[in-house]
């Protein structure tokens, strides 16, 4: 059995990571929407794994005004 191709799992993250991207910025509520925006287009920039773990970080905020937000919060926000 041959190991998997790096480039092709990348490969695949990046194309499986823009896809649920696009799906949520024309289907999810309007937090998750933007949210989903932002990362879509930070992804066209540092690509999707490095704009997945800047959207971690980003969910915790509040989309307004920047406040961290606690867990319950983030959750009422997004679901």
């Amino acid at each position: 059995m041959s190991s998997p191709n790096p480039d092709t799992n990348d490969d695949t993250l990046e194309a499986v990571g823009h896809g649920l991207l696009t799906n949520c910025v024309k289907t999810g509520d309007d937090a998750n929407s933007k949210l989903a925006q932002k990362t879509l287009d930070n992804a066209n920039n540092v690509g999707v794994k490095a704009a997945f773990e800047e959207m971690a970080k980003d969910c915790f905020k509040h989309p307004e005004n920047g406040r961290q937000l606690s867990y319950c919060e983030m959750r009422m926000y997004y679901g």
